[in-house]
């Protein structure tokens, strides 16, 4: 059951992380994402990540991906999170 997830974001130090957490808030797995490519552009940039997690309970959940922040400057912090249905 592994989820590969491509993204296609802006971004600009080639690596995002992310994971996927159930409908009751427990956390299934976490992972890397990766830049395919050039990520030193103003444009966007195609990530690729594996997910690899156990039996699933839950009918929904959450997937959460987050912007690297080398910096850790609280302005610098971004994620975006999309629903999925199991």
């Amino acid at each position: 059951n592994p989820v590969i997830a491509h993204s296609h974001a802006i971004q600009n130090t080639g690596l995002l992380h992310g994971g996927a957490v159930v409908g009751n808030g427990n956390e299934l797995g976490v992972s890397y994402a990766q830049a395919q490519g050039d990520w030193m552009t103003p444009d966007f940039v195609d990530f690729t990540a594996e997910l690899i997690f156990g039996p699933i309970v839950a009918s929904t959940g959450r997937l959460i991906l987050v912007k690297d922040n080398p910096s850790a400057l609280p302005e610098n912090d971004d994620q975006l999170i999309v629903p999925v249905s199991f």
